[in-house]
């Protein structure tokens, strides 16, 4: 299990988003911090919580408890589901696992703009990099795996940036 979001803070079309905001995809049982990107903080956690379940539902946020906490990083649970947040001055990024020692993830910028193909792309060019003979392909849900090994990974892009995770057992 595996997840993960990216969200580009640079992007001028998305709306701001206060904390007043929240109520549309807060669910009653999040804990939350006090974080000046608080919705974009909370709207990647929950995205990587959904992508992890790889599931063939639609992405209600509101159904997916979160547990922010900010310590010397920011970090969220989510029952069983363990993550962490990368906060910069570009994107934040949420990536979360049953086990976050078995996962890796990479990012990538493109300053022309990510689409779903050159994710896909780069991530094909990054395993070729690191001498590992897998693509990208997908599942019987249409979800992403590493061919040939048949591993789940997850995949995000918006706007300059796109990421994914992969399990460390591919390399």
């Amino acid at each position: 299990m595996l997840g993960i979001d990216i969200f580009d803070l640079q992007d001028l079309q998305v709306k701001h988003r206060t904390n007043r905001s929240l109520r549309l995809i807060q669910c009653p049982n999040d804990i939350l911090i006090n974080h000046p990107q608080l919705f974009w903080l909370l709207w990647t956690a929950k995205e990587a919580v959904y992508k992890c379940h790889r599931k063939e539902i639609d992405f209600s946020p509101t159904d997916i408890p979160i547990h922010l906490k900010n310590e010397s990083t920011i970090s969220f649970s989510s029952n069983r589901i363990y993550g962490k947040t990368v906060v910069t001055n570009d994107y934040i990024l949420s990536v979360c696992s049953d086990d976050l020692t078995k996962i890796n993830y990479q990012i990538f910028k493109n300053e022309n703009g990510v689409t779903s193909q050159s994710i896909r792309n780069e991530i094909n060019l990054f395993f070729k990099n690191k001498y590992v003979s897998a693509k990208v392909g997908s599942d019987e849900l249409n979800l992403p795996i590493a061919l040939p090994f048949k591993q789940p990974i997850s995949i995000s892009h918006h706007r300059n940036y796109g990421a994914f995770a992969f399990p460390r057992s591919i390399f």
